[in-house]
């Protein structure tokens, strides 16, 4: 901040959460907008935190957790008959898991798996390492007498809000992307759980970038 000001930006600085623009992914993100004094006049910058259900942005910090455009986890999955049973977790591995959360929970600590169900309202940040064992998002399949499962390439970059057909979709939900063409994925697995992992929440920059046009380049 004090480097910015050094050299003659205003800026405005904000945590932003992806779970109240569309996508139902827990993901905080520390955001920046800064402008050069000489050229922009602002005086300040006000962040969207959110949209409604209307698509409308969200500018009051303390109602957008009532306000925010509904999600469900499975507003981002393919239809389930789709679904290649190699995505479901062996038994070992989910035997794993299980040992390794009451482990860290005899020891004091929070690390482990975490499992949603098909009408979580959001799931857990998705991260560049979720290809080798899915354990921050498991999805229940109890119900259908089957170990949790992880999440497709696809969904995975649905979670972050990225326009992909892939097999279809679930649900015919309101929060699909529409505004850009369909991506198709063209590398490994591996690859492209990676690249989601480290990506931005697509939902959250669109919305800052429209709000940098209206408020400071307009």
């Amino acid at each position: 901040m004090a480097t910015l000001e050094e050299l003659g930006y205003n800026f405005s600085i904000e945590i932003l959460n992806a779970k109240y623009f569309g996508v139902p992914q827990n993901r905080e993100r520390l955001f920046i907008v800064a402008w050069y004094k000489n050229l922009v006049k602002a005086e300040s910058f006000h962040f969207p935190y959110g949209i409604d259900s209307k698509r409308n942005t969200i500018f009051d910090k303390s109602i957008v957790a009532e306000c925010a455009r509904p999600t469900l986890v499975s507003d981002i999955f393919e239809p389930k008959g789709t679904i290649d049973p190699t995505f479901t977790i062996s038994d070992r591995m989910w035997a794993g898991h299980k040992a390794r959360k009451e482990r860290n929970r005899k020891n004091g600590k929070g690390f482990g798996y975490s499992l949603f169900k098909d009408d979580s309202v959001y799931c857990s940040t998705i991260s560049a390492r979720y290809w080798k064992d899915g354990s921050e998002i498991l999805i229940d399949q109890s119900d259908l007498g089957l170990n949790p499962r992880r999440l497709t390439p696809v969904e995975a970059g649905r979670l972050q809000g990225y326009n992909i057909q892939g097999a279809g979709w679930e649900n015919d939900t309101p929060n699909k992307p529409t505004e850009q063409m369909p991506y198709k994925i063209v590398v490994s697995k591996k690859e492209a759980y990676q690249q989601f992992g480290n990506s931005v929440a697509v939902p959250v920059v669109k919305r800052v970038a429209l709000e940098i046009v209206k408020q400071l380049l307009s």
